[in-house]
């Protein structure tokens, strides 16, 4: 059985001109011959990483030269720079996100969005939700949470979800981590399948608190896929 089971097109009405793919990959299927197959470098930092780890590595990089080879790259390598993120050609902006079934990409030219984030989470246990909670929402967004027509479980990740994918969109920018409770969810519409954020603290002078940031999402019963674009 292959590596990479199937390659998608994402399109969003919503950013029209980001590109976005997926992948589904099979674990069982991967050994590390497998980079060389799929053209893929593979890196220092991995020699000592388990083979699920190896092979997350491997989708994500894969699906992520796909969407750059369609903004005209073509062969780019994406190397790991500070803190094990990827390092984007000159006047790219893009994302990786992977669970251990599925890897996504979303890439642009950065005279079309400056930002970046995409984010796939599988719909946390009822006991992980128990024990990461309280560093994921205040008591003020569980509250809000509650009021949706939505299981719990599912609206937690979604918000996880959701503060992954502005980590990963302003990292570039303020080049630190910040933890959750750097911003709040304000509003999730189910029906128009978007959701607001907040900062509830000023990350850099651009990043001001209250300044409120869009995000689209897809969700169903076991996963949550949340992106940001701007």
């Amino acid at each position: 059985m292959s590596f990479i089971l199937k390659t998608k097109k994402i399109k969003l009405t919503s950013y029209p001109e980001l590109l976005i793919y997926s992948c589904d990959y099979d674990n069982s299927s991967f050994s590390q011959a497998e980079y060389e197959r799929l053209d893929v470098k593979f890196l220092e930092h991995l020699e000592r990483a388990v083979d699920k780890r190896k092979s997350e590595f491997l989708a994500g990089r894969y699906i992520a030269k796909k969407t750059l080879n369609d903004l005209g790259l073509a062969d780019v390598d994406i190397p790991v720079g500070e803190n094990r993120s990827p390092v984007w050609p000159a006047g790219i902006v893009a994302s990786i996100s992977h669970t251990k079934t599925k890897a996504f990409c979303a890439a642009s030219m950065n005279s079309v969005y400056s930002k970046v984030g995409i984010d796939i989470e599988d719909v946390m246990s009822l006991k992980t939700a128990g024990n990461i909670k309280s560093s994921i929402i205040s008591e003020s967004e569980e509250v809000y949470l509650r009021t949706l027509e939505l299981d719990f479980i599912q609206a937690l990740t979604l918000v996880f979800s959701a503060k992954e994918s502005l980590f990963k969109a302003l990292y570039p920018t303020v080049k630190k981590y910040f933890g959750f409770s750097a911003a709040e969810v304000v509003e999730i519409s189910l029906s128009k399948q978007f959701f607001k954020l907040r900062l509830c603290e000023s990350l850099e002078q651009t990043l001001a608190i209250d300044r409120i940031f869009h995000g689209w999402f897809s969700c169903n019963d076991t996963e949550i896929l949340t992106l940001i674009a701007e």
